[in-house]
């Protein structure tokens, strides 16, 4: 009885570490991620029915001491030492003293990020690790367990989703937090967003050349830089007030009616601010159709002042009467 309840107890304990193996091994083949050395961009795949999917892409600082080769990823830590007297948050080990991590801090408090590390992001700038953003790195630290499969490679193309951008943060302070850092509270950034400015009605004249529709548009991202080359412009147009709108390619200062302009950003954080106005063009004041305008010459034509009186009744009735006739209405 001795022996059986050992070999229960063995085969339990056998199945029980199966059971609790098989999901970690299931879970790490879910994702592969590809780093771009050459690029600085990181490609994270996805393993759908039997096949890798790229399905996200990160921007990086590799370093030269970064490794070529492939790996599994190992441990990780919510905040880890770095190289001289630096700090990482969200670091997970890929091989050695090579990790995926956070741009560097001076301490370990999300304050005390160093603001032009952040702003090398895309370039070369580590001593070999992955930095990533705060963001970026914190997914994976979620997300990629203990043997996801890395690989490190050098190439000309940033990868099939291509090299993400990202802002530049205001260097006048050595620190600053992570503006991706969204965990944490008291981090500024969280309130702030993109904002459009000078997006107002407007009323055009039929046939206005100089009308621009960027005109006095200022675009700033959440970090207030300028980011007017992130603007999106939609227009929808109706002739009247009665027909319902549709989308049309642009404002045709040609055709009478009414141009609804959405301007829209959403920035390298992902914020997005969004702006609809109306910009109404309407026929022009050198063009009425009513036909009651006399022009010059018929002016002259008809005399003025005392030359009045000399008029005979055939030249008024051929100016005054009859105006079809005569040419001098439009």
């Amino acid at each position: 009885m001795r022996v059986n309840r050992g070999l229960y107890v063995a085969v339990f304990l056998l199945f029980a570490a199966f059971m609790l193996w098989a999901p970690r091994v299931e879970a790490a083949s879910q994702y592969k991620i590809k780093i771009n050395k050459q690029k600085n961009t990181v490609t994270v795949y996805e393993k759908m029915d039997g096949k890798y999917k790229a399905v996200k892409a990160f921007i990086c600082s590799t370093g030269d001491n970064t490794p070529i080769g492939t790996f599994s990823l190992q441990e990780r830590y919510k905040w880890h030492a770095l190289v001289q007297s630096m700090y990482g948050q969200y670091c997970v080990r890929i091989t050695g003293h090579i990790l995926f991590h956070s741009v560097p801090y001076s301490r370990m408090n999300p304050a005390k990020m160093y603001a032009a590390e952040f702003n090398k992001l895309g370039k070369k700038a580590s001593h070999g690790c992955i930095r990533l953003t705060v963001k970026d790195s914190r997914w994976i630290y979620k997300n990629c367990p203990r043997g996801t499969k890395i690989v490190i490679y050098n190439g000309k193309k940033a990868g099939p989703l291509g090299k993400p951008a990202m802002v530049k943060l205001p260097v006048k302070k050595k620190y600053s937090y992570d503006p991706t850092d969204k965990w944490y509270p008291k981090n500024p950034y969280n309130n702030k967003k993109p904002t459009i400015k000078g997006a107002k009605k407007k009323t055009i004249q039929q046939g206005d050349a100089d009308y621009d529709i960027l005109s006095g548009i200022k675009v700033k991202n959440s970090v207030g830089k300028n980011a007017k080359k992130l603007l999106q412009v939609t227009v929808k147009y109706r002739p009247d007030k009665k027909t319902p709108y549709e989308v049309t390619n642009a404002v045709d200062t040609d055709i009478v009616g009414y141009y609804k302009v959405t301007y829209k950003i959403i920035d390298q954080l992902g914020k997005t601010a969004k702006v609809t106005v109306v910009h109404r063009v309407v026929k022009s004041k050198n063009d009425e159709d009513s036909g009651n305008v006399v022009s010059p010459p018929a002016l002259s034509r008809l005399g003025t002042g005392m030359d009045m009186h000399l008029m005979n009744f055939d030249i008024y009735k051929e100016y005054i009467m009859e105006p079809e006739r005569s040419g001098l209405f439009i």
